[in-house]
C-alpha cells in the first residue's frame, strides 16, 4: 500500500485513532464511504463523568454537520473485579455519562455496531451507549 495514499486503511486508522476502535471505526467508515470525515474531521476529546468516568475513553470526530463518537472501555478487569462478564449495560456503568458539547448534543445517533438509536441530549448514559456491545462506534443520523 502507499503510505501518502490518504484513502489507505492505515492512514485511516492513524487518523481516527490507534489500536482495536481506530480499526474498527476506520473500517466501518470506509465501508460507508464517509472518508473525509476521517480525513478532515476535527478531533474532540469528550468528557466522561460519574462513577467508572476512569474506564472510559471517548472521542468525536466532525466535519461540517457529520460526526462520529467511538467510546471504548478502559482496564476492564480493574472495573469488573472477578467479575469475568463484558463490561456491558447499566448494572457495570452505574451513573457514568458521557457528556457532549453543544455541537453534539441535539444530534440523534446511531451505533454502526450493534444498530442501536440514542436520542439527542447533552449526557449519554454510557450504560445505555454500551448496552449490547462493549465498544460503540456513534454516527449522526442519516446516511453519508
Amino acid at each position: 500500500m502507499n503510505q501518502t495514499d490518504n484513502k489507505t486503511p492505515r492512514k485511516q486508522v492513524a487518523v481516527i485513532g490507534g489500536g482495536v476502535a481506530g480499526i474498527v471505526a476506520a473500517h466501518l467508515l470506509q465501508k460507508t464511504h464517509d472518508v473525509t470525515l476521517l480525513e478532515q474531521g476535527d478531533y474532540l476529546p469528550l468528557k466522561v463523568s460519574g462513577e467508572h468516568a476512569a474506564h472510559v475513553c471517548a472521542y468525536a470526530r466532525r466535519h461540517g454537520q457529520r460526526a462520529i463518537v467511538v467510546v471504548v472501555p478502559l482496564l476492564p478487569v480493574r472495573l469488573l473485579g472477578d467479575n469475568r462478564v463484558l463490561p456491558l449495560g447499566k448494572e457495570v456503568w452505574a451513573d457514568t455519562v458521557l457528556e457532549l458539547p453543544d455541537g453534539l448534543a441535539s444530534a440523534g445517533w446511531r451505533n454502526l455496531l450493534s444498530g442501536e438509536s440514542h436520542s439527542a441530549g447533552g449526557q449519554l448514559a454510557i450504560g445505555a451507549i454500551l448496552a449490547s456491545f462493549p465498544v460503540a462506534l456513534l454516527t449522526t443520523g442519516g446516511e453519508p
